[in-house]
């Protein structure tokens, strides 16, 4: 293996830790990428692509393309089946100890891989935590019945069997299995789970799929079930108003999914929140829109670094520096390991770490222009 000499550690492959890597790279920094996984990408690799006639601004093709920025730039190294187990900061730098990830190395198509196969130490100004986040687990859920009914599939499994060209997987060729629902907020904005924020992606990741499921089967009739939706953004938003004549919003969630009247039938038990009145209807499929939860690895993350979490779970700095970095010596935060975040939003993210790291290690005259020139991407 070659030598480690990193100015900075990026502790996670995904959207917001690649950004950041890029960045600090293209500013001439020497940065190391560790990804737990065997690929780089975390969640939003498995993301399909959700244009129809025209882009639907889902940003799912930015982690191929930011894939490929890291892998080609020569200031950048990767390890990934890569596991941090310890650190500490001695004087202006933090010593890492990596082992590679528990479990054995997959066979993974597509990218050029570089897995760890020894434990080694490595030195650094500066550690950025991105580790990102874990899709809700709906079997918490037991009314929603996942696990139990094979007609209840979750968005995450639906993203994944589009990004295989596998919606015939989910909905056979059969003109009968036309009628879609999908139920929001599973897992957000749950009191009794201890979850009451909004994870902010799901009801534009519903959206989004139920265009390009109705792009591809045109037949299908489909209802989204939710509190109320969060769309914000005046382009989404157009987004939205030409959903609005292809698919049915019902406000209001079930509480339960049943066995329905027929073979491959569900049904939907709730309550109208309009009339107070019980409310029940069939479909053939359901989809729960889930949320994210924080890394239940971030407990280690937390005493390794000193840093905090907010009630939740997920990563907060207890006192910042004025731009939402913590003042830990050394360490900074990018990404869904913060908060629920979208893609967009954890490249954000991103450039705020990078604008405060290349102040902290004296690369500022640079720093302005590299973060200006990715905002435009």
């Amino acid at each position: 293996m070659a030598e480690l000499k990193p100015n900075v550690v990026v502790i996670g492959g995904g959207i917001a830790g690649m950004e950041t890597a890029a960045s600090l790279a293209e500013m001439g920094m020497k940065v190391l990428i560790v990804e737990r996984e065997d690929k780089l990408g975390g969640q939003a690799s498995q993301w399909a692509c959700m244009a129809t006639d025209a882009c639907a601004k889902c940003s799912a093709c930015l982690i191929e393309d930011t894939i490929a920025r890291v892998s080609d730039n020569a200031n950048i190294q990767i390890l990934t089946h890569a596991e941090l187990v310890g650190a500490e900061r001695k004087g202006d730098v933090t010593v890492l100890q990596l082992q590679p990830a528990r479990g054995s190395l997959k066979e993974r198509s597509g990218h050029v891989q570089w897995p760890l196969t020894e434990e080694t130490t490595v030195q650094a100004q500066a550690v950025v935590l991105a580790t990102g986040f874990e899709p809700f687990d709906p079997k918490e859920h037991r009314l929603l019945s996942y696990g139990h009914m094979p007609e209840v599939y979750t968005t995450k499994d639906v993203d994944e069997l589009l990004h295989e060209d596998a919606i015939e997987k989910f909905l056979p060729e059969d003109e009968s299995l036309n009628r879609v629902a999908f139920i929001q907020c599973v897992g957000s904005r749950d009191r009794k789970l201890g979850r009451e924020y909004c994870s902010q992606f799901c009801c534009k990741t519903s959206i989004r799929l139920v265009n390009r499921m109705k792009h591809l089967k045109p037949e299908l009739d489909i209802t989204i079930y939710y509190i109320d939706l969060q769309i914000m953004g005046k382009e989404f938003r157009t987004f939205y108003q030409k959903t609005l004549d292809k698919v049915r919003f019902m406000q209001g969630v079930p509480a339960e999914v049943r066995p329905g009247s027929e073979v491959n039938h569900v049904k939907l038990v709730g309550t109208d929140p309009k009339t107070g009145l019980g409310l029940v209807e069939e479909y053939n499929r359901v989809v729960l829109a889930v949320g994210m939860m924080p890394d239940v690895r971030n407990s280690r993350l937390v005493e390794m670094f000193g840093i905090e979490t907010n009630e939740f779970g997920f990563f907060t700095p207890a006192k910042t520096n004025g731009d939402g970095q913590p003042v830990t010596p050394g360490v900074y935060l990018a990404g869904a390991c913060t908060g629920p975040a979208d893609i967009q939003v954890s490249r954000l993210q991103a450039m705020a770490a990078v604008k405060r790291i290349a102040l902290d290690l004296g690369f500022g005259n640079s720093s302005e222009a590299a973060i200006s020139q990715q905002a435009e991407v």
